[in-house]
């Protein structure tokens, strides 16, 4: 594809936004794609536009995305900054690829942490289940480091906006009672957890690692509440 500049980017983003002649509008997207491996300032531009029409264009997902992956690498901190903080739009225009920018993020723990974590929570309040569990699977297989920061995102980060998280209905205390998922978390880890958001109002009762749990039909009852508060207290106990 031919090298872009700022022009040719501005231009484009015109003419999808007047939503005109759609094989104009499509040639004008990847016009927009194309910036990402551009000189500085197009990326920038780029990082910020992909996202922006990215829900018009199913069609060149898969394109915009490695385009946008390709920024996170980008050599530019400037550029690194800008494309971690759009990429939440990415999600907010298309939930379906949650998974794929949450993993993303997680690998970029050890570097911009600040503005990878503010992005990670943006992504978690639009696909709170999916991303949790990504944010996991990646973490088991990063380095010690980015596996570290990932816990303390988990645990500390996430438990400021958790009652947000279970309001939404979108079964994510579920994520912690999967033994599956839970299955290779160091009981340290765990532990850290637990303790963090078993604090919340949701009556939940999260299973250590290789320990299914079973939840009652009614999770209003007092009785549930009380056996999951003793269930929480032998978890703890159990992982210590």
């Amino acid at each position: 594809m031919d090298s872009v500049n700022v022009e040719d980017i501005y231009k484009a983003y015109e003419i999808i936004d007047r939503a005109g002649d759609y094989n104009e509008v499509k040639k004008s997207y990847k016009t927009i794609i194309s910036g990402a491996h551009g000189e500085s300032n197009c990326k920038r531009l780029a990082a910020q536009f992909i996202p922006r029409f990215f829900g018009k264009f199913p069609e060149f997902h898969e394109m915009a995305i490695d385009a946008l992956f390709d920024l996170c690498e980008d050599t530019d901190l400037n550029v690194r900054l800008t494309v971690i903080k759009y990429l939440p739009n990415v999600v907010k225009e298309s939930d379906k690829v949650a998974v794929r920018i949450a993993d993303a993020l997680v690998q970029l723990l050890q570097n911009e942490i600040a503005a990878v974590k503010k992005a990670l929570e943006q992504v978690i309040r639009l696909s709170p289940r999916d991303s949790i569990v990504a944010i996991f699977q990646q973490s088991l297989k990063g380095s010690p480091e980015v596996r570290h920061r990932t816990i303390n995102f988990l645990s500390n980060d996430l438990n400021r906006f958790k009652e947000e998280l279970f309001e939404k209905g979108d079964d994510v205390e579920t994520c912690f009672a999967n033994e599956e998922l839970m299955k290779p978390v160091k009981a340290r880890h765990f532990t850290k957890i637990v303790h963090s958001w078993s604090t919340s109002q949701s009556n939940v009762v999260v299973a250590p690692p290789s320990t299914p749990v079973k939840r009652t039909a009614d999770a209003d009852s007092s009785t549930e509440t009380l056996t999951n508060k003793k269930r929480m207290i032998e978890i703890l106990r159990s992982q210590m």
